[in-house]
């Protein structure tokens, strides 16, 4: 230990640490300002600026400069410490820093005790009763742990020798219950564990850098700084933390990882470019704020929570590359989710996907009692994203889900936009669903396994099939609370008492109005048929020439005097034949439904021109029908 004559102005005097200007040898500091001060380390002496004079002093208070390697332990120090000249000031047991403590660039301040192993890890106990200022280093070593038992704060002194602050180990820094270590000072942190139960507060202004794998489980984190994880590097956040627009901020491009049992929440809008957010704690975004993804980021964390929103910029990506929980409102943004194969985002909430583009090859699950809205076009492959589950999908006004592979469905379908199914491809129900999605356009094929499907009250679904659609040799049941367009599969009939088959039973209290077609091929001659009823077997009083063109229905409301099927077409007079294609499901008796009036129930083809045709009433329907509209013959 190298050592000046020491005076008796004791820890309350001598020399300030604010003055101190650093180590010198050989020539003295340019101009210093009056009263600072510096050691020579080629003479062993304190130099100050004393009035102007620039002069070697002495009676300069308890100061004590260490320039060679030096060891103390279970001790009170006394004198201000200044580490220097590149020296190691190695401490461990129960040390007491009564004054300050100056850790000057390039030299250490080394935690390491001699009897610590991994079979028998040491505790230190350190106290840092003046001012603690860190240009250099304060290191930890492997098994160490480092109690803090004071509230002190990290900060540099302005020195020739610059600063690069670095707390580093493999060992532990502990703080104290009611303790506080502040971080008043941009520092590097590569220590591998910081813990404890008081509190780390990082000072507006000043970054934490992580540049190695660390864990933080310290109680609390305050202050208004920055914490930084460099690329490649981990930090494991073992704490409850709330993240404001007050609070101390994330950044970097390496990974945020939160524990087992923890949350990170969001109570204030954010730009990440973490390369990963990891862990098997909970990332949670509160309501009315955005997290903004601006960096390829990979998603291992067990769980997404709140009623906030992510936002992914345009050109990256949101990779899920494990079974991730999420619940959380809405993800958005011109970016991509992706979710990796072999793993799944499990959906346990309502939630809205209003992302560009969805990849991957794994699989989202609607669990039961939810909703996934999906604002964006999307085509299902054989090797793309697929969805499961036994909640809902909706899909949004404008946007289409198109099924280009065969696949197995076990989701209710909702929302104001499209399903369709590729030509050459079968959609395979497989349980009981709710369907009161606003379009179904089947060109390939629905296979219906003998499940149900519900379209519940209040919903509208048109469904045109230009493919097929099947059932199981028990046919499933369609229960019909809403309302029902369908076109496709349905055949025409011939007969007086003609009924009209269909792949599926017919049940509920709505509306169900199907045709073999909803297409024209030319003009027809109309008949208006205002509020009249037709019994069953009956035909209008009133009758149009048959045009030879496609014979077809449009209808504005219809009423049936008993719950069942219904079926109507035309009653050719002149060779008295009957043909019916209109197959009609009414599921409350003397009730009028309103029907869409723009469309088209078509036959598919026309009678002979020149006969004279009827609106006709097959007498295998359930009992009277009462309709608005117009027949065209």
């Amino acid at each position: 230990m190298s050592a000046p004559p020491q005076g008796s102005g004791g820890s309350g005097g001598g020399l300030s640490p604010t003055t101190f200007l650093g180590t010198y040898s050989g020539s003295n500091p340019s101009n210093p300002a009056n009263g600072y001060w510096w050691y020579r380390v080629d003479l062993g002496e304190i130099w100050a600026n004393i009035n102007g004079t620039i002069m070697p002093i002495q009676s300069t208070g308890a100061v004590t400069i260490i320039a060679s390697n030096t060891t103390i332990a279970n001790t009170d120090v006394y004198n201000n410490i200044i580490v220097t000249n590149n020296a190691t000031l190695t401490i461990y047991g129960n040390v007491t820093f009564h004054g300050n403590v100056i850790i000057e660039n390039g030299s250490t301040l080394l935690s390491s005790n001699p009897n610590a192993s991994s079979s028998a890890p040491q505790t230190n106990n350190y106290s840092f009763l003046g001012n603690f200022y860190l240009n250099g280093t304060y290191e930890i070593a492997q098994y160490n742990t480092d109690n803090i038992l004071n509230s002190i704060t990290l900060t540099t002194i302005n020195s020739s020798g610059g600063t690069n602050p670095t707390i580093s180990g493999s060992g532990t820094l502990a703080i104290g219950s009611n303790i506080t270590l502040t971080i008043s000072e941009n520092i590097t942190v590569t220590v591998s564990t910081i813990t404890g139960s008081g509190t780390l507060s990082i000072s507006s202004g000043y970054t934490i850098t992580v540049n190695a794998n660390i864990t933080m489980s310290t109680s609390n984190i305050s202050g208004s700084g920055t914490i930084s994880i460099n690329s490649g590097y981990t930090l494991m956040l073992n704490t409850n933390f709330t993240l404001t627009s007050t609070s101390v901020q994330f950044s970097g491009s390496g990974t945020l990882s939160i524990g087992s049992g923890y949350t990170l929440t969001l109570n204030n809008n954010v730009t990440w470019s973490f390369s990963a957010i990891s862990g098997s704690g909970t990332l949670s975004v509160s309501s009315g704020y955005t997290l903004t993804v601006n960096a390829n980021v990979t998603i291992t964390i067990s769980n997404i929570s709140g009623s906030g929103t992510i936002n992914v910029n345009s050109g990256y990506t949101l990779t899920i590359n494990n079974n991730v929980s999420w619940t959380l409102s809405t993800l958005a943004g011109s970016g991509t989710l992706s979710v990796s194969s072999g793993y799944t985002l499990t959906v346990g909430a309502n939630i809205t996907l209003s992302i560009s583009n969805l990849s991957g090859s794994g699989t989202i699950s609607i669990a039961s009692g939810y909703t996934l809205i999906l604002n964006l076009n999307y085509t299902i492959s054989s090797t793309s994203l697929q969805f499961s589950g036994s909640g809902t999908l909706s899909i949004g006004s404008g946007y289409t889900l198109t099924i280009s592979a065969n696949v197995t469905w076990t989701l209710g379908l909702a929302g104001s936009g499209t399903l369709s199914i590729g030509s050459g491809y079968t959609l395979t129900q497989g349980a009981s669903i709710t369907l009161s999605i606003s379009t179904v356009n089947i060109a390939g094929t629905w296979a219906n396994a003998g499940y149900g499907i519900v379209i519940p009250s209040g919903s509208t679904v048109t469904v045109t099939i230009t493919g097929s659609f099947t059932t199981a040799s028990t046919p499933g049941t369609i229960t019909v609370n809403g309302t029902c367009y369908w076109f496709g599969v349905i055949s025409v009939a011939s007969g007086s008492s003609a009924s009209i088959s269909f792949p599926l039973n017919f049940a509920g209290t709505g509306i169900f109005v199907g045709a073999p077609s909803n297409s024209t091929n030319g003009t027809a001659n109309a008949l208006s048929l205002s509020s009249v009823s037709l019994s069953a077997g009956g035909h209008s009083s009133n009758s149009a020439t048959i045009s030879g063109n496609y014979e077809y229905y449009t209808i504005s409301s219809l009423e049936g005097s008993a719950v069942g099927n219904y079926y109507l077409g035309l009653f050719n007079s002149s060779a008295v034949t009957y043909y019916v294609w209109l197959l009609i499901y009414i599921g409350t008796a003397n009730t009028s439904y309103s029907i869409n009036s723009n469309l088209i129930f078509s036959r598919g083809n026309g009678g002979a021109s020149g006969d004279i045709g009827y609106a006709y009433n097959s007498s295998g329907s359930a009992g009277s029908i009462t309709i608005t509209g117009t027949f065209y013959a």
